[in-house]
């Protein structure tokens, strides 16, 4: 039952990210060269999360 919350966090942290970052990863999908820079921002918030997650036991 806990593995179950667990993926399902896992699983609404991602979509946040991805709502969040939307329109920037329709740039970096569109114009992968000139978006590399709005890619870092949504790699170390992934980052982020991992370490969090980590850190609480995930």
């Amino acid at each position: 039952m806990n593995s179950d919350f667990r993926i399902l966090g896992l699983l609404l942290a991602l979509a946040m990210i991805v709502f969040y970052y939307r329109h920037s990863i329709k740039n970096i999908l569109a114009t992968p060269k000139e978006s590399f820079l709005l890619s870092i921002p949504i790699i170390f918030m992934g980052v982020l999360f991992y370490i969090f997650f980590k850190s609480k036991g995930f």
